[in-house]
């Protein structure tokens, strides 16, 4: 049932976030057994690899690999506004380089009794806002330049009022942990070897070929695509959680503190047509005026919005209110409208909607701004970047995301992988399984040869020694296999 009310929608944020982490703990811990399962094979001791004895190794390591995906959660989570910022070029400011952004701000938090959060401008034209922040200290309230310059305190109190009250609901906390779980997914897919989906920088796909070699790889890739193709299931769903009533909830809480809906509703109309910015599409669920969900977005209609503070705040309503205003006279002259009446000036009345506060085209449709073109293969670069040029490695990295998230929905079966990358798959399976069938002489030879177990044998008896699990029959307390059969 639909959450309602602002108590029971931040109850909501808090129940789905905790199953949100709960199900990416359980999705994610298995791939990261599965890539630990080979840290054994690197440090020499084979036989005490995931592939000997799956049960034994993922008792012992089940720990290390949650300890695991859980600090690859929280450095997404708390890396979330950083990245934000860095990728819309927010400014941060202070009371003494954006007074009147500021002063309205403090007044609002005050009233919401939150602590001030930081403000930061983004030097565009656009009109548009937006709330980020995990923690309290994180929390930063940004607006565009064209924002500012076009709405009068009021609008900018309403608008301000409106993104605290998203912080009060959890859902700046809700949408950090919804881009975690899509920063993890896409981090796994991109760097996971033990995956099915296609290398997109290459041609042949070299790591089905290499498991043709060594079928027991093959089947460890099966295993990880199907969990990847979980966890996108998982990402999917966490996206289709973000509710458009979230905007409806923080419009009725902004009333209740400012107790002026005409100028929300002023403000609302203000922005429509005019939201988009260069890396908006990114973070759209973040942005006070964004697309509808008939348009690919997380927001309900601006028209639906108006209409709904109509009905719920109809008597607050004081046409001929006098609105506050410090810009400047040029300022103001600028971003006057050319229609006549003075809209946004005298306010809307309750229950009517002018021709200027009619929803129309929202300024961007996402699908239309979403590059789905692959990133350049890095190379060496790639090795440089991360270490002296960390904003260039996040750029390129961010398009590898991109491309990820909003690349067509092309089939993909229960294995993750695409009709193109299953037959890879199959066609690498079955020459595996018949190059070892011609050189056994016996099912079970057959068997110890496809699992990797005579190979991994033979790999520590080379090294002096045949190490094991401690579940392993025949494994001694220091580790060792013992081969007498004593």
């Amino acid at each position: 049932m639909a959450a309602r009310g602002f108590a029971a929608h931040a109850a909501h944020n808090r129940r789905k976030g905790l199953m949100f982490v709960g199900l990416y703990a359980l999705t994610f811990a298995p791939v990261a057994l599965l890539l630990l399962g080979i840290v054994p094979l690197v440090l020499g001791n084979a036989m005490g690899s995931v592939f000997v004895d799956p049960l034994g190794f993922a008792l012992r390591y089940a720990p290390l690999a949650t300890v695991m995906v859980l600090a690859l959660l929280a450095r997404s989570y708390f890396g979330f506004r950083r990245e934000v910022a860095e990728a819309l070029s927010i400014r941060e400011v202070s009371a003494k380089s954006e007074p009147r952004l500021v002063r309205i701000g403090e007044e609002q938090a005050i009233l919401q009794g939150l602590a001030r959060p930081r403000f930061g401008v983004i030097e565009t034209r656009a009109r548009n806002a937006l709330s980020i922040g995990a923690t309290p200290g994180q929390r930063m309230i940004a607006v565009t330049r064209g924002l500012l310059d076009a709405l009068d305190d009021d609008e900018i109190a309403a608008v301000i009022a409106h993104e605290l009250a998203h912080f009060r609901a959890g859902d700046a906390a809700f949408l950090s942990l919804n881009h975690a779980l899509f920063r993890t997914a896409a981090w796994l897919q991109t760097n996971n070897p033990l995956k099915i989906d296609k290398n997109v920088h290459e041609k042949v796909q070299w790591h089905m070929v290499v498991g043709v070699v060594l079928p027991i790889f093959l089947i460890v890739m099966g295993i990880g695509g199907m969990i990847t193709a979980l966890a996108w299931r998982l990402v999917r769903h966490a996206d289709a959680s973000v509710r458009a009533a979230r905007d409806l909830v923080a419009d009725a809480e902004a009333l209740r503190i400012t107790h002026f809906p005409e100028a929300l509703q002023s403000a609302i109309a203000k922005c429509e047509g005019q939201g988009y910015f260069k890396g908006a599409e990114r973070y759209e669920a973040l942005l006070f005026s964004g697309n509808p969900a008939a348009q690919g977005g997380t927001h309900p209609p601006a028209q639906e919005r108006i209409d709904a503070m109509a009905g719920v705040a109809s008597e607050l309503f004081m046409p001929g209110r006098q609105r506050r205003d410090t810009r400047d006279a040029i300022t103001r002259a600028a971003s006057a409208p050319v229609a006549s009446g003075g809209f946004g000036r005298r306010g809307l009345q309750a229950g009517l909607a002018t021709a200027a506060a009619k929803a129309g085209p929202n300024g961007f449709v996402l699908a239309d701004r979403r590059s789905q073109e692959v990133p350049p293969r890095p190379g060496l670069w790639l090795l440089w970047a991360q270490v002296f040029d960390r904003e260039a490695a996040r750029a390129w990295q961010r398009g590898m995301y991109d491309q990820l998230r909003w690349r067509v929905e092309d089939d993909r079966n229960i294995l993750g992988a695409t009709d193109e990358m299953t037959l890879w798959y199959a066609g690498a399976l079955a020459a595996g399984l018949l190059f070892y069938a011609s050189i056994s002489n016996s099912p079970g030879e057959f068997l110890d040869k496809l699992s990797g177990r005579e190979w991994l044998r033979q790999s520590d008896a080379a090294a002096g020694e045949i190490f094991c699990s401690p579940t392993t029959p025949g494994c001694r307390p220091d580790g060792t296999m013992n081969l007498s059969g004593k």
